[in-house]
């Protein structure tokens, strides 16, 4: 039995969060789990059965122990604990370990902007991260959830992950008994699920929203409902992109959960996806399209892909970084819907089958308990060897405080 925390400090409810809830809920039943948690964290308020450590002050921490948190996070630990003890760092987001400068937001993750930034500004950022990296590697304590985050990763250090940890849902979520099956002469039901974070998935929804609005259209205006899960500061715009589709119809459903979150999905014909989200939908056994991400519009060459086409646990690829935008797939969103109408139930088997053979929770023991069994790194020898030095920005932060107090 190991001494795990769970280290993830958020009041939002996103793909991450709820992952990390999920991690909990499965190694309780084999070790020893507790949460550390900010006051009023997403996290403690919705994991039951887990002891909560509040970080009000730095926890020390018994050598045993291993600390599973995300890549992002691992040079803040020394913000919250002491003592010595193994970390896991879990790649959730492709940018999970690239370099980051908050002045610049979304705008850095256009390609030629990161370039600069690269070479000027985060040039020592770069060196630090890649460093922080190769330790951890040769550790064995880091993991990917797929391989979108492996393939930035190799393109910005010229470094690849030893070890994919993907992404999962709990076995509640997975039904295949109360599919709606398409008929070709009904309204197409359509489904978004995730959360509308006014950046990369937004774009890529806009492009959902229109292709679609454009076969209603050309298709003797053919009745498509979308049915959009989520919120998020992203909500106004993808509202206003709704008004102004005249062969949408459009609902707006905000955040669901439980049997009203599997009632919208299941009613569904087809769902639109990345992350967890995708999974979520395929695992009710609706068919359901895989997008990618762009921090940028979407071109019109994009193309689209089934879930089950994914490769290397894929959720998402990251649009900008690819001279080809279609992404390699072929797909226009005439040939999705058109394929729907003719192969709705092997679609959905296809699709449902991916997702417990790939994402289900006796994947994640498997490949979880080795990492814990095999993991080496030391958060003492990185604090040693400058691991967790922070960036210049985090100290003009903390004298932009002292000042205004």
């Amino acid at each position: 039995m190991k001494n795990i925390i769970i280290f993830y400090p958020s009041h939002n409810i996103g793909g991450a969060e709820y992952l990390l809830k999920l991690t909990a809920d499965l190694l309780k039943l084999q070790h020893r789990v507790r949460i550390v948690d900010i006051k009023d964290g997403w996290l403690s308020k919705n994991t039951e059965g887990v002891p909560i450590l509040f970080a009000e002050e730095k926890i020390a921490l018994e050598k045993e122990t291993i600390v599973i948190t995300t890549a992002n996070l691992v040079r803040n630990l020394d913000l919250y604990f002491t003592g010595d003890f193994t970390v896991l760092a879990w790649v959730v987001h492709p940018y999970n370990v690239i370099p980051f400068f908050p002045a610049l937001k979304s705008l850095q993750f256009k390609k030629t902007i990161k370039t600069i930034l690269k070479k000027t500004v985060l040039r020592n950022e770069y060196k630090r991260s890649e460093k922080r990296v190769k330790y951890l590697i040769a550790k064995k304590s880091i993991f990917a959830m797929d391989s979108s985050c492996d393939d930035v990763l190799f393109r910005y250090t010229g470094t690849h992950y030893d070890e994919f940890l993907p992404v999962i849902i709990s076995d509640e979520k997975i039904d295949y008994s109360n599919i709606e099956f398409y008929q070709k002469e009904n309204k197409i039901k359509a489904v978004w699920l995730g959360r509308l974070d006014g950046e990369f998935k937004n774009n890529i929804l806009i492009k959902v929203m229109k292709d679609l609005n454009e076969y209603a259209k050309t298709k003797d205006h053919k009745k498509i409902e979308l049915n959009i899960v989520g919120n998020g500061p992203g909500m106004p715009e993808i509202q206003q992109v709704a008004e102004n589709l005249a062969f949408l119809e459009v609902h707006f459903h905000l955040e669901k959960r439980g049997n009203e979150l599997k009632s919208i999905i299941t009613q569904s014909n087809i769902g639109f996806a990345m992350g967890t989200s995708a999974i979520e939908i395929s695992a009710f056994g609706v068919p359901t399209i895989l997008l990618d991400f762009s921090y940028s519009s979407v071109p019109d060459s994009y193309r689209y892909r089934w879930f089950f086409e994914s490769t290397g646990y894929s959720l998402g690829r990251s649009i900008e970084l690819e001279s080809d935008a279609s992404m390699g797939n072929t797909m226009s969103m005439d040939d999705v819907l058109n394929g729907l109408e003719t192969s709705s139930k092997k679609l959905s088997e296809k699709c449902f089958q991916y997702a417990i053979n790939n994402h289900s929770p006796a994947i994640f023991n498997k490949k979880i308990n080795h990492i814990l069994n095999t993991s080496s790194s030391s958060f003492l020898e990185m604090k040693k060897l400058g691991l967790l030095k922070k960036p210049f920005w985090f100290f003009l932060k903390k004298f932009a405080k002292k000042i205004k107090l």
